[in-house]
């Protein structure tokens, strides 16, 4: 099921930043040994591994919506920043140089640049976003379907829709 019988651990940035904004650091990611079912499991077993699912699910898909009031923040002051600055150039003496203004040129610039960083992450980050949140709600469920067929008390809701079948 694996892609390779030893994945490749990953890089990951770690400590302070350098000068460009990347991380100074760098760690390989701690290895995770698969931990495979047994292939005779009880319902009970089965009902415990659901319910840490759940609550696996529940915490992924707030800490994703916490991510998410984080991203519009952040997105929020960019764009107040940007306004902040062009307000306070727009202010300022312009400086022609070869027929142009420094500081609309400037302006433009940054304007640019962090609209075009915040569409590129925004885009791609949304994108998989929202996948990634359908797989947990199809994943989530799934898990309750489970949970009413065989979790505690399913038996003797099947019994009362039977007899509420035969009345």
């Amino acid at each position: 099921m694996l892609p390779s019988g030893t994945p490749q651990p990953l890089e990951v940035r770690t400590g302070g930043t350098s000068t460009r904004g990347e991380s100074a650091e760098r760690t390989m990611e701690r290895g995770v040994k698969v931990k495979w079912p047994a292939k005779r499991m009880s319902v009970a077993d089965m009902n415990k591994r659901v319910r840490a699912l759940v609550e696996w699910v529940g915490r992924e898909q707030a800490s994703a919506l916490d991510r998410g009031r984080r991203r519009e923040a952040l997105e929020k002051a960019l764009r107040e920043q940007a306004e902040a600055e062009k307000m306070a150039e727009d202010g300022e003496e312009v400086q022609m140089v070869d027929g142009y203004g420094l500081a609309e040129q400037r302006q433009q610039l940054r304007a640019s640049a962090v609209e075009f960083a915040s569409q590129a992450v925004s885009e791609s980050a949304l994108e998989v976003s929202a996948r990634t949140m359908k797989m947990m709600e199809e994943l989530m469920e799934e898990l309750i379907r489970f949970q009413e067929k065989f979790g505690p008390g399913a038996k003797s809701r099947e019994r009362d829709r039977r007899l509420a079948a035969v009345v």
